[in-house]
């Protein structure tokens, strides 16, 4: 696991950092404190002048930016080409293809929810990942702010100890997989 940190030292938020890229609407809006790494999230228009007042000449507040509705639609086709196309059937993939065609992303999305498949649940992990990148890439690109990643794993995990050694070939990793289903199957005996 990356965690990433100001040149202060203070952890960023990055939870925060995704579920702003994620965000779809107007409000709430969000800003990256480039002094604590926390997230703000501004609800109203008020809040937002309020803001603007305390910060007008100061770079410490950003606004993160979020998916708009050309980015869902090119993730959902992404998903759709990736995802569906290689593993839920020319049928699914049809289906889903002409309702993202015909009625837009947000309605392939209610369709997706309506599959007894589980889809949704791909889904979701999916769009994640693209929000944690896009949040990765923007916090990288701040400028004047040296955002450093770290990898710290969790606390005893065997691949993560080789990626923390910098060991990332495939056979130490294979070794290590195989060591922590082994620590995996006599935790679950115990």
């Amino acid at each position: 696991m990356d965690n990433y940190y100001l040149p202060n030292g203070k952890k960023i938020d990055i939870d925060g950092c995704v579920m702003a890229v994620l965000s779809s609407e107007e409000f709430p809006m969000h800003f990256f404190d480039t002094e604590t790494g926390n997230v703000c999230v501004i609800d109203s228009m008020e809040a937002l002048a309020d803001l603007a007042m305390k910060t007008m000449h100061s770079r410490r507040y950003l606004e993160i930016t979020h998916f708009d509705e050309s980015d869902y639609k090119d993730i959902v086709k992404d998903f759709l080409d990736d995802i569906i196309a290689t593993m839920g059937g020319q049928s699914l993939y049809d289906k889903l293809n002409r309702i993202l065609i015909e009625k837009g992303w947000k309605s392939f999305l209610v369709e997706l929810e309506k599959d007894a498949d589980g889809w949704i649940h791909a889904w979701s992990q999916y769009i994640q990942d693209e929000g944690y990148d896009q949040s990765v890439s923007w916090l990288m690109d701040i400028p004047n702010v040296k955002v450093i990643e770290k990898f710290e794993g969790c606390e005893d995990c065997e691949i993560c100890k080789v990626v923390k050694e910098g060991n990332e070939n495939h056979g130490d990793l294979a070794e290590a997989f195989a060591k922590q289903n082994a620590k995996n199957k006599l935790n679950e005996k115990n």
